[in-house]
């Protein structure tokens, strides 16, 4: 109750410094418009253009453009103004309805393109000022670059942030429930789960512009059975740009990061480098019931753990304009993670009259290092003859290596006996490369043709050695039963085509098909047992059907038919001894899962308010999913096996209303129920059950130099075996901009009621059992980011650049 009383009057101090920041007597006319002018393919700044800015039909201020196209309007008074950009041979741009008010009195319109004069002598734009969440095109936008959550913040942190997204359990981020493909700029990051993790974990948010959320796919990623996200980065404007930022949480956390771009007519350069520190505490219990045919005894399990991470990350990106129709790109991602786990267990056995005969403490210690190293080179190749025609080619190599030490130590108190030491060394290696081509090809005004094809290789090795500590001399001896060594190798290629076609009444129809062929293979090098490999080719159709009665309401109806494969996690069969009584391994004989959906969505915008409704059925056959079992001694083993069918039945909601300029509130809520077969309920004892996440997010403007926002969580999942729920989780932050935009302050405040908690409940044909997992997720984070230039524009130009102006003037 004290920390409540204390965190309500922080925050009723920060309001009142806003406040009081506010009847501070303000200038005359405090308004402020800026924005840089562009023009040509590729986009090149238009130097000399006339800025005009009137009230009605009356000229309030006018500038030229610099030479990179910058234009600034200052000491502007309040009211509605229309602005016009002027350029000999090119269509002069309005934009209208620009609102100049106490609120909101500064406004950066970024860049503003003029197209090449015809027989259109005038562009008018309606400006619209950019909301936190947005639906486009069936595309949810959050607009990270208008949350105050972003600073400080890593991008895995603003995922768990979003509508519709969460993260179960295990850490895996799931878009309404189900595990999305995650790109970055629309290029696809073919890592592994934990190199994703390690990414997202170490890239800054303040370098995102916007993520997207596709829960309906284009034709590319139509296989996908999660959907897509598209984690857009932040592009630099004209010239260079350098931003610099650091934070520190009371957690026991800190990050710097530092961006610097670099763009003019035909290069864009980007450079984001950052490191971060994390440390992250808990406590989790589970509680287990044996059941025997003529007995029951029951297992306990408290432990504590302390894991500490630092993630050193660089990513490099430049795009070179080679003429207007030939684009290239390259990415180069350098990410890794340096981490130290502890933990400790104490280990309970109790009879069925609930007495204690058997307990012991594990002591475990785990540290190592994970790098990858990920080039991308891209093509895009616009069509000379028909407009719209276009290819794109994306060629890419990751390689990895990591290295793990993982320590046990078992210490007997009951009976007394003599105490344990193992150890587990752990080296791999990873290599992939992909060549992913798409073709566009408008044939007409209303039919337009796509396709595409993709290959896909990956080799890992891996080597385990176990080691046991021997005290009668001292040393540590190979304990080969225990130890493997293996190479996995996997190929995919995919082919597809699809066709979308135009029609009347505001009808679209789509219509595709993938064809997709995966092989995979272990080959184990120690113990020498008989390969495993597996082989399956799918065809994978799509059809949709939108219909569009205005730019405000549209429906979707879709059918897909998805794959969802086992990935190198699900597949190792490397056993994990972290819990002598709770064994872990995957399952190389994994099949994947195919799954027919089918979706109708429902996009409705209306004024101040937008919602998004989504209905859906999914038949998934062949499903894997993790399923304990109970073995002699009272010990569980945990692997990952195919369930012959699963149903999903699916609703969702997500929505937003603006009730003014400065109050807006957006929230989402999503449900999955899943239902198994009769023979699998009978055998196994399965249980029907419904996976459900909720958001509510909430954001005060009290002027343009302040940002508060606020989300709570809820999330509920539910597998084969039982269910795990989430308590109430919170993140209030609040931001506040000086120095003309150029230095950002922020301030969060995360799960400062309650730190997150999982409880987990499970069941078997021979055990029941339940976990409560809390993580110390409480935290104050505080945050700098600066940026170290900042552009000027000049209200007339040199005399050299007049006579230029002039000499253009008389020619044309």
């Amino acid at each position: 109750m004290q920390k409540a009383v204390l965190f309500f009057c922080i925050l009723a101090a920060v309001f009142n410094t806003t406040v009081f920041s506010q009847s501070v007597k303000s200038p005359k006319n405090p308004g402020l418009l800026v924005g840089t002018a562009v023009t040509g393919q590729p986009l090149h700044p238009l130097v000399g253009a006339q800025v005009k800015l009137f009230a009605d039909s009356q000229l309030v201020k006018q500038v030229l453009t610099d030479k990179n196209g910058y234009f600034e309007l200052a000491a502007l008074p309040m009211g509605r103004f229309r602005l016009h950009i002027e350029s000999i041979g090119l269509v002069t741009l309005v934009m209208d309805s620009i609102h100049i008010r106490p609120e909101r009195f500064d406004f950066n319109l970024g860049d503003v393109v003029l197209t090449a004069a015809s027989n259109q002598l005038q562009e008018v734009v309606v400006y619209s000022e950019k909301p936190l969440m947005e639906i486009k095109e069936g595309r949810m936008v959050y607009n990270v670059g208008e949350s105050a959550l972003s600073a400080g913040s890593s991008t895995a942190e603003l995922l768990r942030n979003i509508p519709l997204v969460s993260n179960d359990p295990n850490g895996r981020i799931l878009l309404k429930g189900r595990e999305p493909r995650i790109l970055i700029d629309e290029k696809p990051t073919d890592l592994s789960p934990q190199q994703l993790q390690d990414l997202l974990e170490s890239l800054p948010g303040s370098s995102i512009e916007k993520i997207e959320l596709m829960t309906n796919p284009p034709p590319q990623y139509a296989g996908e059975a999660g959907g897509v996200i598209n984690i857009v980065t932040k592009k630099g404007k004209i010239g260079w740009i350098g931003r610099v930022g650091v934070s520190y949480g009371t957690r026991g956390e800190m990050a710097l990061n530092a961006n610097l771009s670099y763009r003019n007519k035909k290069w864009n350069w980007q450079q984001t480098l950052g490191i971060n520190y994390s440390k992250l505490g808990g406590l989790n219990q589970s509680y287990r019931t044996n059941l025997y045919a003529d007995s029951v005894n029951y297992f306990r399990n408290q432990s504590h753990f302390i894991n500490s991470n630092v993630r050193p990350t660089w990513r490099s990106q430049l795009d070179w304009d080679q003429t207007p129709l030939r684009q290239w790109g390259l990415v180069v991602q350098l990410n890794g993670t340096d981490f130290s786990n502890n933990g400790d267990a104490l280990l309970s056995n109790l009879n069925q009259f609930q007495a204690l005969y058997r307990q012991s403490q594990r002591n475990n210690q785990t540290a190592g290092t994970n790098g990858s190293l990920q080039a991308t080179i891209s093509l895009l190749q616009k069509g000379k003859k028909r407009k719209g025609e276009q290819h794109r080619v994306f060629l890419s190599g990751t390689t990895s290596k990591n290295e793990q030490e993982r320590n046990f130590q078992q210490i007997y108190f009951l009976p007394k006996g003599q105490d344990s030491l193992q150890q587990q060394v752990t080296k791999g290696s990873n290599q992939q490369a992909s060549l992913r081509w798409e073709y566009v090809l408008p044939l007409n005004n209303k039919l337009q043709l796509a396709a595409g094809s993709f290959a896909q290789v990956q080799v890992l090795d891996n080597q385990l050695n176990t080691f046991f500590y021997k005290a009668s001399d001292a040393s540590w001896a190979l304990n080969p039963l225990l130890s493997n060594q293996f190479r996995f190798r996997q190929t995919i290629w995919n082919a597809r085509v699809s066709l979308n076609i135009q029609m009347k009444h505001g009808l679209r129809l789509s219509a595709g098909i993938n064809a997709e062929h995966t092989a995979m293979g272990f080959r184990f090098q120690q113990p020498l047992v008989p390969e495993v490999s597996n082989s399956y080719l799918n065809a994978l159709p799509n059809i949709s059907l939108r219909k569009e009665w205005n730019k405000a309401l549209s429906t979707t109806l879709l059918y897909r038919k998805t794959l969802r494969r086992p990935g190198v996690s699900e597949l190792n069969p490397n056993i994990d001894y972290s819990d002598p009584y709770n064994l872990r391994f995957g399952n190389p004989f994994l099949l994947p899962t195919l799954a027919d959906q089918v979706d109708w969505n429902w996009n409705w915008i209306k004024g101040k308010f937008n919602i998004n409704a989504s209905l859906g059925y999914n038949r998934n056959q062949q499903v894997f999913n993790t399923i304990r079992s109970l073995i002699e001694g009272g010990k569980t083993t945990v692997t990952w096996l195919n369930i012959d069918q699963r149903e999903e039945w699916e609703i969702s909601f997500f929505g937003g209303w603006a009730f003014n300029k400065q109050w807006r509130i957006n929230g989402s809520t999503a449900a999955v129920y899943n239902v198994y077969g009769a023979a699998e309920i009978a055998r196994y004892g399965y249980r029907n059950g419904m996976s459900w996440n909720n958001t509510v997010n909430m954001a005060f403007n009290p002027s343009p130099m302040w940002t508060i926002e606020a989300i709570s969580r809820f999330n509920a999942f539910a597998d084969p075996q039982g269910n795990s729920r989430s308590n109430l989780g919170f993140n209030l932050g609040i931001q506040r901009k000086l120095m003309n935009r150029r230095l950002v302050l922020g301030l969060n405040w995360i799960d400062w009621f309650t730190p997150q908690q999982f409880t987990v409940n499970s069941a078997g044909p021979r055990f029941v059992q339940q976990a409560i997992n809390t993580s110390n997720t409480r935290n104050i984070r505080f945050s700098v980011n600066f940026q170290l230039n900042r552009q000027t524009a000049k209200s007339v130009l040199t005399n050299q650049e007049k006579k230029s102006a002039i000499n253009k003037a008389k020619k044309a």
